[in-house]
């Protein structure tokens, strides 16, 4: 259950960063641009916080590290390459973007990789 709250901390933390973030970039605070895209991914954060939290429970060896890493990449890959293809093809009046940037999804794996190692530090996950 501890990995669970951990997930919805993470979740949360990296919501309140993208909030602040897009709040500074648009000089008002709106609850309305805090979805799909925007700096940073939540769900490259969130892949790589569990990615980590298995290298470092079961070491590097772990076929189920071997499946996290898949299932982080697609993931990774669906917020870069899919999303900004469904980016391109909408209509989207508000501008607002589903996509992640290259920069974006690295800020999110640093958060999820530095949060893995402080759970693991404090909390012994």
């Amino acid at each position: 259950m501890k990995y669970f709250f951990c997930m919805i901390i993470l979740w949360c933390l990296v919501g309140s960063i993208k909030f602040f973030v897009f709040s500074l970039k648009n000089r008002k605070i709106s609850l309305s641009g805090n979805g799909y895209g925007g700096m940073p991914s939540n769900h490259s954060a969130i892949m790589s916080w569990i990615t980590t939290v298995i290298y470092i429970n079961e070491g590097h060896n772990s076929p189920v590290l071997g499946l996290s890493l898949c299932v982080s990449f697609l993931i990774m890959m669906d917020a870069n390459g899919l999303r900004r293809k469904i980016d391109e093809c909408s209509n989207n009046k508000s501008k607002r973007k589903a996509s992640h940037t290259i920069p974006e999804i690295i800020v999110g794996i640093a958060i999820g990789i530095s949060f893995a190692f402080l759970t693991h530090k404090f909390m012994s996950i």
